[in-house]
């Protein structure tokens, strides 16, 4: 066992019910001897089969294996917070892998609150990848990053200094169910942190969007509650970095069409998945478009999605979900 004091890095991964080989794959990811470091294995509330074969691969790899009753992802990386050692905290999906080799001593013997590296995204329904980086790591660039897609919505290829957390309290938002990542880091950037970045990819995220649908068609209300939050999160960010005014309304269209599309998606998923209900709940969801919608000028793409819902349109918008299953299976088939 490892002194406390000598562990450097802490990776937490959270897991519920992900199949063998992904997990497997990600542990494997983290073997290394160049440092000392510990794996905390936080089995969320798994089904009876899958919690005695992760037994098994934490053992297996060397992972210190915890279990819990299901609270989703951000209450199974407080439990791992609060039970770390290591000088740093890095999360990890089990579904995702890690290249520990960029890790050395030269970046282990820093003391930044956060070290930032690059992810890169692999995308199963279309084999493309693409590379996420930042530009600057001053605290106006990093917020800037934060309103379009990138490092800032993850928490995951990350560093973070354990004191860090522990004494700002920081921890995930466990009553949301997307973009619980992107509240905790503008969270962490909030307090103003101490940051170096380097510009290697260290974590590889496998994206499928059939995860994002299912989680959208089993909490489709505060699935629409918690991007209502993170469109607000955008606004608060928009409106306290440096911009000049054309490039601010460029970006705040952008975040608008963005939450337009998000909306659609998340209320064809729920119409597809509960018809009956979701045809009674689509006020709420006309309800956080109109809040947007006005000032703005949207191109034809986003107006048509907006009336879609406003009109209650339900037969083009079962249209547009299937439309979205077809487009991703040719992809993955491709």
């Amino acid at each position: 066992m490892v002194e406390e004091n000598n562990i450097k890095v802490s990776f937490i991964i959270p897991v519920y019910n992900k199949s063998n080989d992904q997990v497997e794959k990600c542990l494997q990811s983290l073997q290394t001897t160049s440092f000392s470091n510990e794996i905390l294995f936080v089995n969320d509330g798994s089904s009876y089969n899958l919690t005695n074969q992760y037994k098994k691969l934490a053992h297996k790899y060397n992972a210190i294996y915890f279990e819990k009753e299901n609270g989703g992802v951000g209450s199974a990386r407080n439990f791992g917070i609060r039970r770390a050692k290591g000088k740093y905290i890095s999360f990890i999906d089990a579904d995702d892998e890690f290249n520990i080799k960029v890790l050395n001593s030269n970046i282990l013997n820093q003391t930044k609150d956060i070290i930032f590296f690059n992810v890169k995204r692999e995308i199963v329904s279309t084999n493309k990848f693409k590379i996420f980086t930042l530009k600057n790591d001053d605290q106006n660039s990093l917020l800037k990053s934060a309103l379009t897609e990138g490092l800032l919505t993850w928490s995951v290829g990350k560093l973070y200094l354990r004191d860090f957390l522990l004494k700002n309290n920081l921890m995930f938002n466990t009553s949301m169910k997307f973009s619980e990542d992107f509240d905790f880091v503008i969270r962490n950037i909030e307090k103003n942190p101490s940051i170096k970045y380097y510009p290697q990819v260290i974590y590889i995220y496998i994206y499928d969007y059939l995860t994002t649908e299912i989680r959208e068609k089993k909490f489709p209300l505060q699935v629409l509650k918690d991007v209502n939050q993170s469109f607000e999160i955008d606004q608060k960010i928009l409106n306290s970095i440096n911009l000049s005014g054309i490039e601010k309304v460029e970006i705040n269209k952008k975040i608008r069409q963005d939450f337009v599309k998000n909306i659609l998606r998340i209320y064809s998923n729920y119409l597809i998945s509960n018809p009956k209900k979701a045809r009674k709940d689509i006020y709420y969801f006309e309800e956080v478009l109109n809040n947007i919608v006005h000032d703005t000028n949207f191109n034809l793409t986003t107006k048509i999605r907006v009336l879609m819902i406003k009109y209650h349109i339900f037969w083009s918008i079962k249209l547009y979900f299937y439309a979205k299953k077809i487009y991703h299976f040719v992809k993955r088939s491709n």
